[in-house]
């Protein structure tokens, strides 16, 4: 009988992808087993680990598919020699990353040590079922060659909504996005924003590459907008102005407009939620 998961110094003839599962040794006796387990339970693969993980020179990623760093304060600040070995040689060496936050407030400290990397969070060190799956969703788009293109979207498709918000105004967020999947015109345009990342993505590159292709910046406006050197205060508004894009601020919550002009420069005027039928005609200008 095959072994569900396996020391990566076993035999193991499977031709099912290969998933490496990267954490520090104490982290591994709390939940190794539960996560190996839950995953074999949503995707056909096989797992492998390694019990004594060799620097990052010298270890070999031949037909590792993809690996699954369980990150935690000791995994990338203690001695660990599994943290330089796996993940920073899969990214070295161009195998697909999946982090998982397996605490709180960490980050700061993990965009620092890896970069700006997408990552799956989980609430400790009781893994939940959400976390699953969204690993479970991302392996099984790394099955396929074409998920592992990125798609990009190009004049004779539909053409793409941009929204631009605070990740604390995620609700205000929801309303906006409802009431354009509301619209009559709903199925003229596609509409993307950054809950459609994937694990593993460089964020920084991917919204870069979605505000180039997007016909209309949207940008959902609430008072967190004014708190300085926020993402789209540094990042976002500046490349969509740089680049020429259609700017539509939509009121979400009162803000006070005067203050919005200043922290966001040749910012447009903004529109009201009721007014969100007015984005297709400009869609119908541009």
């Amino acid at each position: 009988m095959q072994p569900r998961y396996f020391n990566e110094n076993d035999s193991n003839s499977s031709k099912k992808p290969k998933i490496l599962i990267s954490m520090h040794p104490i982290d591994r006796c709390v939940c190794f087993e539960k996560l190996c387990d839950g995953i074999l339970e949503r995707t056909d693969c096989s797992i492998c680990y390694h019990d004594s993980p060799s620097d990052g020179e010298r270890t070999d990623f031949d037909g590792v598919d993809c690996v699954i760093c369980c990150v935690t304060e000791k995994y990338i600040t203690w001695n660990n020699s599994g943290f330089v070995s796996e993940c920073l040689g899969a990214i070295k060496n161009n195998v697909p990353l999946i982090p998982v936050l397996f605490e709180n407030d960490i980050e700061n400290l993990f965009n620092t040590r890896i970069g700006k990397i997408h990552y799956v969070k989980n609430a400790g060190n009781r893994i939940s079922d959400e976390t699953l799956e969204q690993i479970a969703e991302r392996i099984d788009e790394l099955k396929s060659h074409a998920a592992q293109i990125p798609a990009r979207f190009h004049s004779s498709e539909k053409p793409l909504i941009f929204i631009s918000y605070r990740k604390c105004d995620s609700e205000q967020l929801k309303t906006i996005v409802n009431l354009i999947n509301a619209s009559k015109n709903a199925g003229k345009a596609t509409v993307w924003y950054d809950e459609s990342l994937k694990a593993g993505e460089n964020f920084n590159d991917e919204i870069a590459e979605h505000i180039r292709d997007c016909k209309l910046f949207l940008m959902v406006i609430t008072p967190n907008m004014l708190i300085p050197g926020n993402y789209v205060m540094r990042v976002e508004y500046p490349l969509a102005v740089k680049l020429k894009k259609h700017v539509i601020p939509v009121i979400a919550e009162k803000t006070d407009l005067k203050a919005l002009n200043a922290s966001f420069p040749k910012i447009p005027k903004c529109i009201t939620r009721t007014q969100i039928e007015s984005i297709f005609t400009k869609i119908k200008e541009v």
